[in-house]
């Protein structure tokens, strides 16, 4: 599940990071500054997407973290550039993926652990 959310993160950065900043010069074009602030915040979660998928292999509660700060900057800043109220429900399901992810190693390395602990005793 973390290579997917890996994946999933750096493609949907892209995808942000090029939306947003046609939308910064569109609206630098046409003279619409609260549009270009918040096309600016798409651009820093698309840089969030890509930290929150750096840290998604090694440490993923980090990256559940990172996640869902973007999630909640992006649909809360979503008022002139609509599609970032989409950007932050895909950074909320990325986020879960993430805290998915941390659990189950959590999981793995606890029955590990257990299997270790019994063979070692034993029993």
């Amino acid at each position: 599940m973390k290579i997917a959310v890996l994946i999933i993160a750096l493609f949907l950065a892209v995808g942000v990071g090029l939306q947003s900043c046609t939308i910064v010069a569109g609206s630098g074009m046409i003279g619409n500054e609260a549009l270009g602030k918040e096309a600016s915040i798409g651009l820093a979660t698309s840089f969030l997407f890509v930290l929150g998928g750096a840290f998604v292999l090694g440490l993923p509660m980090v990256s559940w973290v990172i996640f869902g700060l973007a999630g909640f900057v992006a649909y809360n800043s979503g008022k002139e550039f609509s599609d970032l109220k989409v950007w932050g429900v895909v950074a909320f399901v990325l986020c879960i993926m993430s805290g998915l992810a941390s659990h189950n190693d959590r999981k793995k390395k606890k029955a590990a652990t257990t299997a270790l602990n019994t063979t070692n005793t034993g029993k």
